[in-house]
Parts: structure tokens; sequence; C-alpha cells
């Protein structure tokens, strides 16, 4: 049985990245960043400022607003899977747009909440930071997609240089579902 402590401590950790210094800037200044929490500058210094990479966004939403993946595009001529039920302003972006649904595997049925920036299954919504925010908000009834599945439908490289998961809760689900069908194998 965790104590109370264990537990809490397990909750900082999670939450640890959120209070870390940001990137330095050398390739994304912060004053240019279309990011909420500076990914999108993590993910061009990890790769060294350089163009031609590839990424998978999972939970794009947005193609500018708030988005992990906009300025990879657009500075640094990237390519790349945007995936997202419910995708708003991708018309100027070069990424493929999938209105996927993704989870461990293909034909689940779920229930959706299509909130204005906190879009997710309802399962993993209810109960996390983002429940209050998004009661209320308009559902639709989907059907899942494994990543697995999503994946095969396109021309994806052997190595990809930058993979984000905002999908409110339910990254865990879709890593299982990676991690069982193999994907991380190729």
């Amino acid at each position: 049985m965790k104590s109370k402590a264990s537990s809490q401590k397990k909750t900082e950790n999670v939450n640890m990245w959120h209070s870390l210094p940001p990137p330095s800037g050398k390739c994304i200044r912060k004053s240019e960043k279309k990011s909420q929490l500076h990914q999108d500058m993590w993910a061009a210094e990890m790769n060294s400022c350089e163009s031609g990479k590839f990424y998978i966004d999972m939970g794009a939403h947005d193609g500018e607003h708030i988005s992990n993946t906009y300025l990879l595009d657009k500075k640094y001529n990237w390519r790349g899977v945007c995936v997202d039920p419910y995708p708003q302003n991708m018309e100027s972006r070069s990424c493929i747009v999938d209105k996927s649904v993704l989870y461990d595997k293909t034909g689940e049925k779920v229930t959706f909440r299509n909130h204005s920036e906190y879009s997710g299954i309802e399962e993993h919504i209810e109960g996390s930071p983002h429940d209050k925010r998004t009661k209320g908000s308009p559902t639709s009834t989907h059907y899942t997609t494994s990543a697995r599945d999503m994946l095969s439908k396109y021309d994806i490289p052997v190595i990809v240089d930058y993979l984000n998961m905002d999908v409110e809760g339910a990254e865990l689900k879709i890593l299982e579902g990676m991690v069982k069908d193999g994907v991380f194998d190729k």
C-alpha cells in the first residue's frame, strides 16, 4: 500500500517539468514561440536547429494558436502528421492532417469532449485538471484509431525526430498501444 507521501511525491515528479527553465532560445526565440510551454523551442534545440526533420503531433488541435509544431513547419521546413478529430487553422500548415481519435486500439467507442482548448476523451478528462474547464462542453461519439493504424496510412520515416502528445490524459493508453503493436520496433 502506498503512503500519502509516496503518492504526493509521484504527483510532484509528474509536474516537475513545468518548473524547468525554458530552452536557451538559440533556434527559436521565446518572443517568436507558438507553443504554450516551450515545446517548439525544445524540439528545435534537441535537433540542433536542423531543417527537414519529421514530427508527429498527436492532439494538434489548432495549427497556429498554441501550436507545438507550427514553427517547425514554418521556420525549419519540417514535415509531419498533425492528428486531431477537430483540427483548426491548418490551411497554412505543411503537415498531413489526420482526424483520428487516437487510443491504444482501433474501434473502441468513446465520448469526446469538444472544448475550445482542452478537448479529449471524456474518460480521461474526468478527474483531471481540465475537468472543471470542460464540464458542459459539447460531446460527440467517435471510434478510436490506434497509432499503428493511423501511421500505417502515411509514409512515415524510420526516425521520427519529435513526437508531441497533447491528448488530455490519454497519452499512456496511446503509448501502451504503440508498445503492444510494435510501433517503436519499426
